[in-house]
């Protein structure tokens, strides 16, 4: 567990990734408020902490199943000029106009600082990946100078594309999710539990429909494997090993695990 809206996530995970490595497998998410302002937010023996994680290390087996469901809308767009999780320029230009482009032409709606979260929340950003679905990264708000703030880091001169939601899909791949982790335990073991960890900014999108994404994810768990049931979270941000492999940190996204 990570405070979500601290600023150097991925610095954080990389080192934890270069101590441990693939020996262990990754899960957990970020903790926070709805208010999106940051605040102490994680329990601990010393009382609620701020800008820190919490790690425990459990005695399983692990699979996973990560996956989002985002569809490319526009780009690639270059994020040119960032400051950890602040987009400062797109493409050379001031990112809040850049993004509010793209964003204003499909949705029909003017973007302002003021209704940003109320729009951006359909409009999150996909860096591109070789051999995986993108990397979402969800802009929470917009500053002062243009620079959008994101959950999550982004480094100068990564590759984006504005993604854009269908809660079908979103529900479609939520079920897909639990395949992926559960089928990949096979037959043989026996699962002591479902850990999910869902994005609340997927219920936020999904609004009265994340109903029917909680109830697709236990449906396919039972049908699978009938002797557990879905235990998790929403959470501002999520972790996992990517599939087996490296550590990365998520938004609007659904990972599951199964722990035999």
């Amino acid at each position: 567990m990570i405070d979500g809206l601290m600023s150097n996530i991925a610095h954080f995970l990389s080192g934890l990734y270069d101590r441990l490595g693939d020996r262990v497998n990754f899960i957990g998410g970020g903790a926070g408020s709805i208010s999106l302002q940051q605040q102490p937010c994680l329990i601990t023996a010393n009382g609620l902490l701020q800008d820190a994680a919490v790690i425990a290390l459990l005695d399983y087996d692990t699979h996973l199943g990560v996956k989002h469901g985002w569809k490319r809308l526009a780009g690639p767009v270059v994020a040119t000029r960032t400051s950890r999780n602040t987009i400062c320029e797109l493409n050379w230009e001031e990112a809040f106009k850049v993004y509010k482009n793209y964003v204003e032409r499909d949705s029909g709606h003017a973007l302002t600082k003021d209704n940003f979260f109320e729009i951006a929340k359909c409009y999150p950003f996909g860096i591109s990946k070789s051999d995986a679905e993108e990397v979402i990264r969800d802009p929470i708000a917009v500053n002062g100078e243009g620079d959008l703030v994101c959950v999550g880091e982004v480094p100068e001169n990564t590759v984006l594309n504005i993604m854009k939601g269908v809660p079908e899909n979103l529900i479609k791949v939520a079920a897909e999710a639990v395949e992926e982790t559960l089928i990949q335990s096979g037959g043989e073991v026996t699962v002591r539990h479902t850990m999910v960890v869902d994005c609340v900014s997927r219920a936020l999108f999904l609004e009265d429909r994340h109903e029917e994404e909680l109830e697709e994810i236990n449906k396919r768990i039972k049908a699978l494997r009938s002797e557990v049931s879905p235990q998790g979270m929403l959470s501002l941000g999520e972790i996992s090993s990517y599939g087996e492999g490296y550590l990365e940190f998520f938004n609007k996204t659904i990972v599951i695990g199964s722990l035999y």
